[in-house]
């Protein structure tokens, strides 16, 4: 007499041997689906956020002798953060290579320079910057008539460790229960 959930030829065995590798077939499809949906949502993310870093900036660190001996390439981008009160506060942030990115006051548009739109930042304190104006870069032409490139730096100081304060101040009162 034949066993209908050990005869594989056919039977009830056969058809729940079938179910099985059907529905297990039917969930790793699924979650290859999931997989391949996430990664292509992890790098378009990505991308985003790479775009939205289009401004490219040149930091400055003047030394104690008053010279500048070190220069930094990063990156910017003008961003538009909800306030907890209603509105919008637009910020810069800077992203240098090897640390975390950073707020600063927003520049006004007349501190980009050329057609690439570059920012040229003074670093004051580790994470404090002054925007260069335009007007820094001269070109001067010396007693032998020849055309030399002269960079006289002219900063505008825009209160920024206020700026900075008042951001912390708001992300706490955003973050914090009131009323208990």
């Amino acid at each position: 007499m034949a066993n209908p959930f050990t005869d594989y030829a056919g039977g009830l065995g056969a058809g729940i041997k079938g179910m099985v590798s059907s529905t297990t077939n039917l969930l790793l499809k699924v979650l290859f689906v999931v997989f391949v949906l996430g990664l292509v949502i992890f790098f378009v993310m990505r991308r985003k956020k790479k775009k939205q870093m289009n401004i490219p900036v040149t930091i400055w660190i003047p030394r104690s002798d008053g010279k500048i001996t070190d220069e930094i390439s990063a990156k910017g981008g003008y961003f538009r953060l909800k306030q907890a009160e209603g509105g919008y506060i637009t910020v810069f942030r800077l992203k240098r290579k090897g640390l975390a990115s950073i707020e600063l006051p927003p520049p006004s548009s007349r501190f980009l320079v050329g057609l690439s739109r570059k920012l040229y930042l003074v670093q004051k304190g580790p994470d404090d910057f002054e925007a260069v104006l335009p007007e820094s870069f001269k070109e001067v032409i010396t007693p032998n008539g020849k055309k030399i490139a002269v960079i006289d730096l002219k900063c505008i100081n825009q209160d920024a460790t206020a700026w900075v304060e008042d951001i912390r101040e708001k992300r706490k009162k955003r973050f914090t229960f009131h009323g208990f």
